[in-house]
């Protein structure tokens, strides 16, 4: 009788068997954590650690547990730690080398959470570092109050500068300057010793007549010489005075200038310092400024930290480099696929998180590392449960590289009856303010696209309670603006930002401007002109001073006109006695 059973070849293939599944059972869980930790350290350029994988092989799956991954730029910090993440994997693709997860969970998210060790696997960039910090310095400045109270003329003159003293003091070193050079310029014109020579060698010439017809006609020539040098001598004097003139004509004009010139400085100084209602038509930014400067840095600099996996989702083919198959092998012929699909895609993840603001569920959607093959965008919407002081609130948006050279990303969220509680809006000795209580709805959308970022908020506050922390005995401009504040019951906040992601421009308005603006008006306007009376008074007594100044140096110019003109009567006189007949009645020939 035949065998049916082989039991040495039974045994054999139960061994093998058994085999497999130890090193199944044994060995691939710690086979996928080191693979994953690997591949994606190489990606974030920073520690990713798993505490352990759970593979399944019926159904085909697998259980990660405690999956943290650092903040390469901050290597003592997670910029995600996730507790647990289940899925299922389509067998028929992953014999295809292709990885579809139709349906994922994700448990328990957690943001910047803290590291025992550092995760570190690169040297962190100090210059980047501190480039980042002077940035975020830069983004979240705080806003100044307006001044609330005249503020001292004399102090402001003291450490600001005026232009038009400025102007008084650098013409009044030009005119000397230029009254130095006039006087080395005098000193190699013809001078009163000059002329006084030409005058002794005329009565000379005039004594040769004496002599007769020869003495005259012996002197003829030198007379016409005599008569050249002192013309040639009066015509430097003359050219002289004639360009001093255009000088001081000029500088002259200058001076003129002078009192004109403290008008510009009075309403510079007046703007910059006097509390004007215009002044009060941005209140929205010295209160609210700080505060959503900050939550905006905040999520630019988190954008920012996610932008290098974000451009992990566009994926692309990458050309294959064409090579020379061994000699006697076959090629791999690659044909057009008909459905082509990503290498990794998950149709469905369901998450959720618990971040500092409260626990947070949700489903991101066609989750792969190839949208351009896959046609489709990341898709995500959120929704806030159990959020301490906040009813409702929702996020949702895309993230789209279809197409890389067009990345767009867009997020909207909607927060609903939050309840607001003793926020300080503005940290000033001399004005403290604060938000008592509200109850705030608000709305934001933000629109990412090649590095152009355009944001709006629009927020609405009922049950206002507005505070200014002031002390009893204010002035009257300090406590007028107080008691407008105490008033406020409701009002609408909105905010854009609209620019370069890096540098980008913060705008904020609210009704709170035009309320503060005709509430305080009359009175900011009063003590405006008061100061602009002041401060007219004190420049102009400055600038008075400097320009009589400038005048005296200028009477130095005046004084080397006189003495150009004194030479010039003296030159003339001693011509006309060169050019007088002789006594004779013979006419000398010239």
């Amino acid at each position: 009788m035949k065998k049916w059973i082989r039991w040495p070849g039974l045994l054999v293939f139960l061994g093998v068997l058994g085999l497999l599944c130890f090193l199944f059972v044994f060995l691939i869980d710690g086979f996928v954590e080191r693979e994953i930790e690997k591949s994606a350290t190489a990606l974030n350029e920073a520690r990713v650690e798993l505490d352990k994988a759970d593979v399944s092989l019926f159904p085909l799956g697998i259980v990660l547990n405690r999956l943290q991954v650092t903040d390469r730029e901050d290597p003592m910090r997670n910029i995600v730690e996730i507790a647990e993440i289940r899925f299922l994997i389509d067998p028929e693709k992953l014999s295809r080398k292709k990885v579809l997860i139709r349906e994922m969970t994700v448990d328990k998210v957690q943001l910047n959470t803290p590291r025992q060790s550092s995760g570190a696997i690169r040297a962190v960039s100090e210059e980047g570092a501190s480039q980042a910090d002077a940035d975020k310095k830069e983004k979240t400045e705080t806003f100044e109050l307006p001044a609330l109270e005249l503020p001292n003329v004399r102090d402001i003159l003291e450490k600001e500068d005026l232009a038009s003293l400025k102007l008084a003091e650098d013409l009044k070193k030009e005119i000397k300057a230029n009254q130095a050079k006039w006087e080395a310029k005098l000193k190699e014109l013809p001078d009163k010793k000059t002329f006084e020579s030409y005058r002794e060698r005329v009565k000379k010439l005039k004594g040769a007549e004496k002599g007769g017809l020869g003495g005259i006609l012996g002197g003829a020539a030198e007379v016409v010489s005599l008569q050249k040098e002192i013309r040639a001598d009066l015509n430097k004097i003359q050219e002289a005075k004639d360009q001093l003139k255009k000088d001081t004509e000029t500088l002259q004009s200058r001076v003129k200038d002078i009192p004109k010139a403290p008008l510009e400085d009075i309403e510079r100084l007046k703007n910059k310092y006097a509390l004007s209602p215009k002044g009060l038509s941005n209140i929205s930014r010295m209160f609210f400024g700080e505060k959503i400067g900050g939550w905006a840095e905040m999520a630019v600099n988190t954008y920012e930290k996610l932008s290098p996996y974000l451009g992990e989702l566009s994926g692309g083919e990458k050309k294959a480099v064409e090579q020379k198959p061994p000699r006697g092998k076959g090629v791999d012929i690659h044909f057009r696929k008909q459905a082509p699909s990503p290498g990794f895609h998950v149709q469905v993840a369901k998450v959720s998180a618990l971040l500092e603001a409260g626990q947070f569920n949700g489903e991101v959607h066609h989750l792969s590392n190839a949208q351009n093959i896959l046609g489709k965008a990341l898709t995500f919407q959120f929704s806030g449960k159990a959020i301490p002081n906040v009813e409702r609130v929702n996020l949702d948006g895309e993230i789209d590289r279809i197409n890389p050279a067009q990345a767009t990303d867009r997020l909207t969220l909607h927060v609903g009856g939050a309840s607001i509680q003793n926020l300080s809006l503005v940290k000033s000795d001399r004005f403290p303010v604060t938000l008592k209580a509200a109850r705030a709805d608000l709305e934001t959308q933000a629109v990412i696209q090649s590095g152009q970022l355009d944001a709006t908020l629009s927020a609405k506050l009922q049950a206002v309670q507005l505070a200014a922390g002031l002390e009893k005995d204010n002035p009257p401009l300090v406590q007028a603006m107080a008691d407008t504040l105490a008033d406020v019951k409701a009002f609408q906040l909105n905010a854009a930002g609209k620019g370069a992601l890096k540098n980008y421009d913060l705008s904020l308005s609210s009704d709170l401007d035009d309320v503060m603006q005709k509430a305080v008006g009359q009175q900011v306007r009063a003590q405006a002109e008061k100061f602009e009376k002041a401060l007219k008074s004190a420049v102009t007594e400055k600038v008075e001073k400097a320009l009589s100044e400038v005048n005296a140096e200028s009477a130095g110019l005046d004084g080397i006109v006189g003495e150009l003109t004194g030479r010039l009567k003296l030159g003339d006189g001693v011509l006309k006695d060169a050019l007088a007949k002789s006594t004779g009645g013979l006419k000398l020939p010239f």
